[in-house]
């Protein structure tokens, strides 16, 4: 699996005092409403780490979803563009978005 994070992130991490990034995509809807996926990034160690891939990346432990759809090269994390509340963002997964 290849992952980048950027500095930005591993900055951002630092000044929280965070070792961890993880990254799940959850499902909601369905029944008579279509479903659809949200992509989450949490600076928290999973509970359960059976359902998630784990690298070690800058010093940084990544657990990405078994579920997750990986579609670029290169999975990179990077932050948000908003002042306030910053938050990490992947880049090169791929969900069914809700419309």
């Amino acid at each position: 699996m290849n992952i980048k994070i950027s500095e930005d992130v591993i900055g951002f991490l630092n000044k929280k005092g965070k070792k961890s990034i993880t990254l799940k995509v959850l499902t909601s809807g369905g029944g008579c409403c279509p479903t659809f996926e949200i992509p989450e990034v949490t600076t928290s160690i999973p509970e359960n780490k059976g359902i998630f891939n784990h690298e070690y990346i800058d010093g940084i432990d990544v657990y990405i979803g078994k579920n997750v759809k990986i579609l670029a090269r290169f999975l990179t994390f990077s932050l948000s563009n908003t002042k306030f509340p910053k938050k990490i963002i992947p880049n090169g997964i791929t969900y069914k978005k809700h419309e």
